[in-house]
């Protein structure tokens, strides 16, 4: 691509890029990240500028999504959250203009606390019953976790349609 034709937004001074999303799942990854409300809102409690690329051409993936986030940084459980949605995004660290890290999305061997089992008998779904849900890794691609107390699957989908919930 000739560099006329390419697409330019504007480095960010500090903040993370979430890139490689594939196509149609960045406004997914905004919303459980807390970017944008459920119905497409900027969070009123962010200031610093968002930029949200989508359908964007990608070697890697014929089409992508891309986030730029300016002042904002994820936390184990939002980058855990973005590995289930996207296992091949990858999350860029920005500070003073920079990339001073850059990591892929890998979905956690072990999901405690974050889903729930969609089998109502499971123990972790009773009353007054301490134990958190878990479900472990089985496979990476189609992304499936299991139920570690009732050995129930949860598919991509399910899980994004979770922490859209």
């Amino acid at each position: 691509m000739s560099q006329e034709n390419r697409l330019l937004v504007r480095k960010i001074r500090e903040g993370i890029v979430i890139d490689h999303i594939p196509a149609g799942l960045g406004l997914i990854v905004a919303k459980v990240l807390g970017l944008i409300t459920s119905q497409g809102i900027l969070n009123k409690k962010l200031k610093a500028p968002i930029v949200i690329l989508m359908n964007v051409e990608s070697q890697k993936l014929g089409k992508k999504d891309l986030l730029k986030i300016e002042g904002f940084f994820l936390n184990e459980q939002q980058i855990n959250k973005v590995a289930l949605i996207a296992p091949m995004a990858t999350i860029n660290i920005i500070k003073d203009w920079n990339v001073k890290r850059k990591f892929r999305a890998i979905p956690p061997k072990i999901v405690k606390g974050l889903l729930q089992c969609p089998n109502h008998r499971c123990i972790t779904n009773r009353r007054n019953e301490p134990i958190k849900p878990t479900f472990e890794l089985i496979n990476n691609d189609p992304l499936i976790y299991k139920c570690i107390y009732c050995d129930t699957t949860l598919t991509r989908h399910e899980i994004i349609s979770q922490l859209l919930a």
